[in-house]
């Protein structure tokens, strides 16, 4: 019930700012500005990370911690509608978390690769979403290459 209040309200907020604020930022060549992306899933993900902090000093407190963070990143995930994007970077945050809470590191390829694997076995429609693939490709592009290129780079001190 609740969960339909608040898409009712979403779909009431949308119909009547989104088209005028999606028109006014078109018209200024700003439309990437109300992107939703994985940066803003980090940016969640850091906040409640300092916002729930305190409550690692309870008793099992790094699990609740986890659970509360997890909790509210799939409920941005779907304020913001899942798209492939914020779904990805969701979908590693959560992975993460849970490494961390079990004492375990993980690779981030292995990360990004599961993730990829847990999307496409939800929609296996997804392999053929532009956005899918576009956001895969950018995320293990700048997994890889960073470490080449910031190897290249040594400033002067």
């Amino acid at each position: 019930m609740i969960k339909n209040i608040i898409f009712d309200l979403g779909e009431v907020i949308t119909d009547i700012y989104f088209e005028e604020t999606k028109a006014a930022f078109a018209g200024v060549g700003a439309m990437h500005i109300l992107a939703v992306s994985g940066l803003h899933v980090g940016l969640v993900f850091l906040l409640f990370n300092v916002l729930f902090a305190p409550v690692k000093r309870i008793r099992f407190g790094r699990t609740i911690h986890t659970v509360l963070i997890i909790l509210m990143i799939v409920s941005y995930a779907a304020i913001t509608g899942f798209s492939p994007s914020v779904t990805r970077a969701s979908l590693m945050f959560i992975l993460i978390s849970l490494g961390l809470v079990l004492n375990r590191m993980g690779n981030t390829f292995n990360t990004i690769f599961a993730s990829a694997f847990l999307m496409l076995l939800y929609n296996p429609n997804y392999l053929y979403d532009v956005g899918f693939q576009l956001s895969y490709t950018a995320v293990i592009g700048i997994v890889y290459l960073y470490p080449k290129l910031f190897g290249l780079y040594e400033p002067k001190r």
